[in-house]
């Protein structure tokens, strides 16, 4: 009995990480990409701020909240059964390539020729620039 009690105590006591699960590919995704919208939010307010709102802008920040609330509303409900770990990563990888590819705005000062060579220099450390951009559009959500 007293095995019983310790075992029971013990799980009650735990987290529940041994009824997790390991997320989907679509759910790592999920949380790429909140991580890559939200900083791209960020970015866009405080440009906003500084050169004033365009209507370009304006969509633009209307379209990154409208697929950050989406991928949200998508994720937020499985993530009690995820084990957390793998999404951590997941946002650690979003702010990984954001600095890989953010290493390459040194090397391409030629405001003529740098769209070119931020994106010759991203597939040369290997395209964290198409991983970003993925998140412009989240078609891959199931619904």
């Amino acid at each position: 009995m007293k095995i019983f009690l310790r075992y029971l105590v013990f799980f009650l006591l735990c987290d529940n990480s041994f009824a997790q699960r390991s997320p989907t590919d679509i759910e790592l995704k999920s949380q790429y990409c909140i991580e890559v919208l939200q900083d791209s939010l960020k970015s866009q307010k405080e440009l906003t701020e500084k050169t004033g709102e365009s209507i370009f802008q304006k969509q633009f920040q209307q379209k990154t909240e409208q697929n950050l609330s989406r991928l949200r509303e998508y994720l937020i409900p499985r993530v009690d059964g995820i084990k957390i770990e793998a999404l951590i990563l997941a946002a650690n990888r979003a702010k990984k390539d954001k600095e890989n590819y953010l290493s390459c705005s040194p090397q391409c000062k030629d405001i003529n020729t740098m769209g070119n060579c931020l994106a010759t220099c991203s597939e040369r450390i290997g395209n964290p620039l198409a991983r970003l951009h993925s998140c412009n559009e989240i078609n891959f959500l199931p619904f």
